[in-house]
C-alpha cells in the first residue's frame, strides 16, 4: 500500500474554496434546512474543501482515560485522525485514515 498522507498535508494540499454560499438554497431542499442553513452560513461566504477538528474528552481502553485528538476531513480524498491517550501514566498515540478508498488504522503505540 502507497504510504497515506499525513494529517498536516490532508490539510496543507486542500485546494480554496471556489463556490459561496447561495443564500436562496434550491426549493427541493426542506423549509427547515433552508432556514437553518440561511442562519448558520452567511450569504456568499466560501464554502470549505476541507475542516480542521480538534477534540478532547474521555476515551475507553481498559478504563476511561483523557485522551486529545485531532481530524482532518476532505471531501474528495477522505480523513486522518490521530489521538494521544494516558493509560496508566503512559503516553499512547495512534490513529485512522481513509485516504483515496484505502483505509489504514495505526493503532496504538507508546510515545
Amino acid at each position: 500500500m502507497n504510504e497515506a498522507p499525513a494529517l498536516e498535508e490532508l490539510w496543507d494540499e486542500a485546494p480554496r474554496a471556489e463556490r459561496r454560499f447561495d443564500a436562496n438554497p434550491p426549493n427541493h431542499w426542506p423549509e427547515t434546512v433552508r432556514r437553518y442553513l440561511g442562519h448558520a452560513i452567511a450569504p456568499g461566504a466560501p464554502l470549505a474543501k476541507a475542516v480542521r477538528l480538534s477534540m478532547h474528552g474521555e476515551i475507553k481502553l481498559k478504563t476511561w482515560c483523557p485522551f486529545t485528538a485531532e481530524e482532518v476531513i476532505r471531501w474528495d480524498p477522505g480523513f486522518v485522525w490521530r489521538a494521544r491517550v494516558r493509560f496508566y501514566r503512559m503516553p499512547i498515540s495512534g490513529s485512522d485514515r481513509w485516504v483515496d478508498g484505502a483505509a489504514q488504522c495505526a493503532g496504538l503505540c507508546l510515545d
